[in-house]
C-alpha cells in the first residue's frame, strides 16, 4: 500500500494512509536513434515512472548514471535533475508517466521504489500502460478517475513482481530459464559463462541467450551482475561486512569493478550502504 509520512490523526487509519494519484503526462516512447532528453528537472511534487520494454538508455539522475535496459523500472522522484539517452544501435521503447501523488489534506505521498529495479518484460503490464495512455489523451468524462485507477492496477503490479523476483528479479514461464536461474541464485559468486549455463539446459548459446533475455528482459551477464550486487548490498546494510569482504563474497576478486557495477546498479557507493555507528 502506498503510504506518506506524518499522517492526520483526526482521519481513520484506512484514510490516513490513502493516496491518490494525478497524471500530468503519460507518453509512449520508440526512440530514433539520436533521441536524448536534455538536462532538467522534473517539477516540485512530480514524480515519473518509466518502464522500459526494449532497447538501453543512459539516464543521469541527480548526478548519478544508471545503464537501463528491457524490463527495467526508473521511478525518478520530484524536483530531481535528470537527462538521458539512448543507445544508438539499440533505441530504447518505453512508457512514460508523470505523476502527482496526495493525500485527502493535499500532503504529498511517494512510491516504495528504488530509483532503478529490474521488473522484467510482463505482458499484462504493458496493456495496461497502454489502456492508461490511451484513457488519459481520450479525456472523456470519469478519465482522471479511470487514470488514477490504472495507475494504482501498474503500481500494484510492480509491487507484486518485485516481491515474487526477490533482489535480482526475472525469471518468466520457461522451466529451463527456470532451472538456470535456481543455479545461478546458489552460484552467483562462482564464475558463470553462458555457454556453460546453455549447455546445462540442453540449448545452444545463441538460441539460449535470446530465451533468457526474452523471459528475464536482460541478458544472463547482467542478471548475473544484478544479483551479485544486491546479495553485496544486502551484506552490507546488515553492518557485518567491510567492502572488500562483501566484493569477495559476491564474485568480485576486482574491487575496481565492484565500485563501477554497485553505485550503476544501487545509485550510490558500496560504503555510503554500510550503516554508521552511533557515537
Amino acid at each position: 500500500m502506498l503510504r506518506i509520512a506524518e499522517p492526520d490523526k483526526s482521519l481513520s487509519p484506512e484514510i490516513e494512509t490513502l493516496v491518490v494519484p494525478y497524471i500530468t503526462y503519460a507518453n509512449y516512447r520508440e526512440c530514433t536513434r539520436d533521441w536524448f532528453m536534455p538536462r532538467q528537472a522534473l517539477p516540485s511534487g512530480v514524480w515519473d515512472l518509466t518502464y522500459v520494454v526494449a532497447g538501453n538508455a543512459l539516464y543521469m539522475i541527480n548526478g548519478i548514471k544508471y545503464e537501463v535496459g528491457g524490463g527495467d523500472l526508473l521511478c525518478m522522484p520530484a524536483g530531481c535533475m535528470r537527462s538521458s539517452a539512448t543507445h544508438y544501435d539499440n533505441p530504447m521503447r518505453c512508457f512514460s508517466v508523470n505523476f502527482e501523488l496526495k493525500n485527502l489534506r493535499g500532503e504529498y505521498g511517494s512510491l516504495p521504489f528504488p530509483i532503478v529495479s529490474h521488473i522484467g518484460y510482463k505482458k499484462n503490464i504493458e496493456r495496461t500502460f497502454r489502456e492508461l495512455i490511451f484513457t488519459w489523451r481520450d479525456k472523456q468524462p470519469g478519465y482522471i478517475i479511470k487514470s488514477a485507477g490504472l495507475f494504482l492496477l501498474i503500481a500494484s503490479e510492480f509491487m507484486e513482481q518485485g516481491a515474487k523476483l526477490g533482489v535480482a528479479g526475472g525469471g518468466g514461464d520457461d522451466y529451463r530459464i527456470k532451472k538456470v536461474i535456481d543455479y545461478i541464485e546458489s552460484h552467483y559468486a562462482e564464475k558463470l559463462t553462458v555457454k556453460e549455463m546453455s549447455g546445462m539446459v540442453g540449448l545452444n548459446s545463441a538460441y539460449f541467450g535470446e530465451l533468457f533475455k526474452q523471459e528475464t528482459g536482460c541478458t544472463m551477464n547482467r542478471y548475473v551482475m544484478r544479483l551479485r550486487i544486491r546479495k553485496a548490498e544486502q551484506m552490507l546494510r546488515s553492518g557485518e561486512y567491510q567492502v572488500k569482504d562483501a566484493a569477495k563474497y559476491c564474485g568480485y576478486p576486482d574491487i575496481h569493478y565492484f565500485y563501477k557495477h554497485f553505485k550503476m546498479i544501487v545509485g550510490i557507493s558500496p560504503s555510503q550502504s554500510i550503516p554508521k555507528r552511533a557515537d
